[in-house]
């Protein structure tokens, strides 16, 4: 047993050192002092889950701080199921033949994360932006059928994410049933001179706009889980979702 412990820290001290970017996390350290987040606490989560089928909760990082004391936890999570989810068994498994549409059953993963959204609600922790300058003429319409066509054609981004008597489930939209929604915003000043240091603003204000943006959440409930917007600049576009 202790040899079996000893293993079970020092995995989970390699685990939280490489979430948090350094070289050793002791023993008995609190992590939450090296400036644990949400983000880092939810990687944590997964990676406990994964590596070892357990399944945590935040409220076991934040009573269990150190590596001895969240191994104690893990030892003992069999025997406390309140609060527990159930085991992957016993959840519906994500090699199932999906339907076209309606209700649908979530993978393990997917449901962590809706409880850790539930728990946690505002946050932006999922969020992944992208942003891409685009150089030349732009046909905004083109772009506005070429998001639609996309949705239209993969169920995933017909998507969203509900509860059903206390069970995640995701909702598949049919086809058609979701408007491709991209925002325009012109960012031009066309009655400024344009030269080197307005291009330049005009760029800088558009980079902190898409920031911005990036830092709302997302309601899981309304399908598409994205959004897109389009800035407007000169002869530049700045497209991000």
């Amino acid at each position: 047993m202790a040899t079996h412990r000893s293993k079970l820290q020092y995995q989970l001290a390699s685990a939280w050192a490489e979430i948090l970017d350094v070289d050793h996390v002791g023993l008995d350290q609190d992590v939450l002092a090296l400036g644990v987040d949400s983000l880092a606490i939810t990687q944590m989560i997964l990676r406990v889950k994964e590596d070892f089928d357990v399944d945590l909760t935040f409220d076991d990082i934040f009573d269990a701080p150190t590596v001895t004391a969240l191994a104690l936890r893990m030892g003992s999570s069999q025997k406390r199921s309140p609060g527990r989810l159930p085991r992957s068994s016993n959840l519906p498994q994500a090699t199932t033949l999906a339907k076209r549409h309606g209700v649908q059953p979530v993978s393990v993963v997917q449901e962590r994360m809706l409880r850790i959204e539930r728990k946690l609600p505002g946050l932006p922790q999922f969020n992944l932006p992208f942003a891409y300058r685009l150089q030349g003429p732009l046909d905004v319409a083109a772009l506005k059928r070429s998001l639609a066509g996309v949705i239209r054609r993969h169920a995933s981004l017909r998507t969203a994410f509900g509860w059903r008597k206390g069970l995640a489930v995701a909702l598949v939209m049919p086809e058609g049933g979701v408007r491709a929604r991209l925002t325009v915003k012109n960012l031009s000043l066309r009655t400024l001179k344009r030269n080197a240091g307005v291009k330049k603003l005009l760029l800088l204000r558009a980079k902190l706009e898409t920031q911005q943006k990036s830092l709302r959440r997302i309601d899981t409930n309304q399908a598409p889980l994205f959004r897109a917007f389009l800035f407007r600049l000169d002869r530049t576009s700045i497209f991000c979702f």
